[in-house]
């Protein structure tokens, strides 16, 4: 098996550390290593802290891992009607983790909704975000490509959880994964995971981490990041067309831009040799 065979990819739920938020709920958080140095990856929509399996394995030799299970995602709390989801309360969670392990300076890679969280937490910690790295970057949602979010949940409002417990039934990686990645063989395996994972979310937690996605809104704020920044994108991504990677990176004044060819929503899963190695040089830049 090769370094960054697909086979190797975790992506199933695993119980790591439970570390409590401010609010008295438990986060599952993989933590790895004791350098002073800290990087940490926030999952996207519907994921788990495994879905960064390529980069922890390629950097947990220098610099610590935390790598979380977001509020309502793995084996972290699940919601109970009628809590609710936000940005917010998101961005607080990961401050809560980063204080219980005390960390005093990181970088902060995000996917997807993760790349939100990750965005807004380097506007209000600056203090301790040294870089951000973005996947599949969002700051607001483009209207037709989300279309569908917003009719699954409004369908949740009306019909309860049979509308999603379809949806995630009917899913199909092509909605993340470009379709060159899909059809090799040696990557079925993660595919087969991935759509497990999917199956197994749980229905309420999940709609409400849609709600917050249609809610994050933070193109406006992005000329508050003051770190560097590294946005990963690929060519094929339909959540995060490059029109609206470039947005981010028009709106964010130290950021580098970089387009992956055939490649969608993943790139770190997709083509994660070149990701990484993007990565490593974007680290070495940083005065941390």
């Amino acid at each position: 098996m090769s370094q960054y065979s697909s086979d190797s990819v975790v992506i199933l739920n695993k119980k790591e550390t439970g570390i409590p938020t401010r609010d008295g709920r438990e986060l599952n958080v993989m933590v790895q290593g004791n350098h002073e140095r800290t990087m940490v990856f926030l999952h996207g929509w519907g994921e788990n802290h495994n879905f960064f399996t390529h980069q922890v394995n390629e950097f947990s030799g220098e610099y610590r891992i935390v790598s979380l299970d977001q509020r309502g995602h793995g084996l972290s709390y699940k919601l109970k009607p009628p809590e609710h989801l936000s940005l917010q309360i998101l961005v607080e969670d990961v401050c809560d983790v980063m204080r219980y392990l005390h960390v005093k300076g990181m970088v902060v890679m995000g996917h997807s909704l993760g790349s939100a969280v990750a965005m807004k937490f380097a506007i209000e910690h600056p203090e301790i975000t040294n870089g951000v790295i973005t996947t599949g970057g969002l700051a607001v949602l483009e209207p037709e490509p989300w279309k569908t979010t917003e009719v699954m949940i409004n369908a949740y409002d009306i019909h309860g959880d049979k509308e999603i417990r379809r949806a995630l039934a009917e899913y199909d990686p092509e909605w993340d994964f470009n379709h060159v990645f899909t059809i090799r063989r040696e990557n079925k395996a993660m595919i087969d995971r991935f759509l497990q994972v999917t199956k197994e979310n749980d229905v309420y937690s999940y709609v409400e981490a849609g709600r917050a996605l249609n809610n994050i809104g933070i193109i406006n704020e992005l000329d508050k990041i003051k770190c560097p920044v590294l946005l990963l994108a690929g060519d094929s991504d339909i959540w995060a067309p490059i029109a609206h990677t470039v947005k981010l990176s028009k709106g964010i004044r130290n950021s580098t831009l970089k387009i992956f060819s055939q490649v969608s929503h993943g790139p770190h899963i997709e083509q994660p040799k070149l990701a990484n190695q993007l990565i490593s040089n974007f680290l070495k830049t940083l005065d941390w």
